[in-house]
Parts: C-alpha cells; structure tokens; sequence
C-alpha cells in the first residue's frame, strides 16, 4: 500500500510504433483514480525527459518513469492506476488497443491501495515551548529533555514536538 502524502512510482516501457516520428511531441499522463473515476493524484510531462517522442525511433524500447505523489488528504482506499499519451497542444489522448476491451485512451494498470497510520490526535505537552515558525516546515511547539543534566561526551536525548502548517 501507498500512504497518504508518500510517492508513487511508475515505470512504463514504451515501443514506438511506425509514424510516431510524424508527430508532434507527446506527453505522459498517470492518474490515479478513485472509485467515481475522479483524479485522486496525478502527475504529467513528457515519458522521457532528454528524448522527446518525435526522436523515436520505430521498434525502440523507451523506458519511462514517473512518480505520483499523493495528497496528504488522499483518503484510505482502492484506487484504479491508469497512463496515457496525449497531445499536450490539444489534450487529446491516442487511442489503446489490445487490452482485451476494444479500443480506449488509457492504459488501466491495476488498482492500488491508500492507506495511512493510525493518528493520535491528541494534543502533546511538551515539557518547554517554544513556538518558532519555520517557514513551509512547520511551527516548533515545544520539547522534551531525556536529562537535564550530562557530561561532555554524553548523548543528550529531547523529542521535539513541531506542528505541520502545510498538508503536503
């Protein structure tokens, strides 16, 4: 399973069919999507970012990899993974054949599953606080001391308490 807010990885492996080189450069779009078919998590471009489509050479095995990072607000679930070529200038996909459906304008890749920690929202009491903003990382709230006292050389232990002011 993927965890809210984690990444995605997708590795694809695509083989230039006779006039791709005609074409215009193509983009690469993976989705992930929920149980309605709305996009969950997406991630666009081009499949290879110093081979543009066009280059193609006809028969060529071309290995692209995209990562999906999932919103940290992703609920738990399955989802449908599925990839598609589309004309950027247009947005139109190109047609897939041989999924044993007939014709369609997306590769379904199988279903993935979210699911994410349990969370404790119970707030800490930090033994200090602090409260110091430290910007797109979080607020500082406060800590804990393992010891008050060590010797030089000693480990000193303290947890650190921060709360997020950004979702991903």
């Amino acid at each position: 399973p993927v965890a809210p807010g984690g990444d995605l990885t997708v590795s694809l492996f695509w083989r230039a069919l006779d006039g791709l080189a005609q074409r215009d450069d193509l983009a690469i779009a993976v989705q992930l999507l929920d149980r309605d078919g709305t996009v969950a998590a997406a991630w666009e471009g081009p499949p290879v970012a110093w081979q543009a489509t066009s280059g193609w050479q006809t028969g060529e095995l071309v290995r692209s990899q995209s990562t999906v990072r999932l919103p940290a607000t992703v609920p738990d679930g399955q989802y449908s993974l599925i990839a598609a070529l589309f004309d950027p200038a247009t947005g139109e996909r190109l047609p897939v054949t041989g999924q044993g459906r007939g014709k369609t304008d997306h590769l379904d890749l199988g279903q993935i599953a979210v699911q994410g920690r349990e969370h404790d929202m119970t707030a800490p009491q930090p033994q200090a606080s602090v409260g110091a903003s430290l910007a797109r990382i979080g607020r500082l709230a406060g800590y804990d001391l393992g010891q008050r006292a060590v010797q030089p050389g000693e480990p000193l232990d303290i947890t650190l308490y921060w709360n997020p002011t950004e979702t991903t």
